[in-house]
């Protein structure tokens, strides 16, 4: 029996709510470490250093332990130091053990990271204030929300992203067309995820 536009519509509006607030995930990040994980750890940094608690008052770093940063990206320890690793090659990510007890720190390279942006972009860097949003998520490109829950139904970083970028192509097209039904091809996902065929798999 085929379901009504009223009862998906219904369904779609009781499963919002349960995926809680999503991470911004930005594509152009993955072209950028040429890594979808670290790009999400990425994504999750950028979003700490713009809003997070006295960070600019600490010079940039911020705290997070392999927990929080567990239940914010759904990423595991292993997964979390691979990620760490990829920023730290490409000199974006500084890290350092500071305070009584000794926590872990972290601190973006924002001027380094402007210069890869524009380098990804195929521009010339240039000076420009992070603390302007739109100039910041002009450069960042196009996001998708990546909804941390969905880590847990799915057993995993990659899938969890797959599904929640099907879950919002399914609820703008259920508000345009009645129904949940979307198509999309590898070479679609890659474009809008940074997902490898393999990784789509």
């Amino acid at each position: 029996m085929e379901r009504s536009a009223i009862d998906m519509s219904r369904e779609m509006a009781r499963l919002w709510p349960l995926l809680g607030r999503h991470i911004a995930f930005h594509r152009r990040l993955v072209d950028l470490t040429r890594n979808v994980k670290a790009a999400l750890l990425l994504s999750q940094s950028i979003y700490w250093t713009r809003h997070g608690r006295d960070v600019a008052e600490r010079g940039g770093w911020f705290h997070k332990t392999a927990d929080q940063w567990e239940r914010e990206t759904g990423l595991s320890a292993k997964e979390q130091a691979h990620a760490r690793e990829c920023l730290r090659r490409l000199a974006l990510l500084d890290e350092q053990r500071a305070g009584l007890p000794a926590r872990l720190h972290f601190r973006l390279d924002l001027e380094r990271l402007a210069a890869q942006l524009s380098e990804v972009l195929g521009k010339c860097p240039d000076a420009w204030d992070w603390r302007d949003h739109a100039e910041l998520l002009r450069r960042l490109g196009p996001s998708h929300a990546y909804h941390r829950v969905l880590a847990g139904v799915t057993g995993g970083v990659l899938p969890a992203l797959l599904l929640s970028r099907g879950l919002t192509l399914s609820r703008a097209r259920l508000l345009r067309a009645s129904n949940l039904w979307f198509t999309r091809v590898g070479v679609q996902w890659s474009d809008e995820l940074g997902l490898s065929r393999r990784e789509q798999e």
